[in-house]
């Protein structure tokens, strides 16, 4: 359990550092780049989201399958 929650946490370090690099960087003016980093945030969240979702569904259905003692 202890290396799914280190390749995590590297996982979101690189992203933190990817982008504050990416704004740093970017060739397009603040507002643009702003624009363009709120829309892709909208997108992954909503993509966790629905993947929460996905997945708590089946946890809920494998809770009601489960045979009760």
């Amino acid at each position: 359990m202890k290396k799914v929650a280190y390749f995590f946490y590297g996982g979101l370090t690189g992203a933190i550092i990817g982008g504050i690099l990416g704004l740093l960087l970017a060739p397009a003016k603040g507002q643009e780049t702003c624009s363009i980093l709120k829309q892709r945030i909208d997108a992954a969240s909503s993509q966790f989201n629905q993947a929460v979702d996905e997945r708590r569904m089946e946890l809920e259905k494998e809770i009601q399958d489960y045979p009760k003692k």
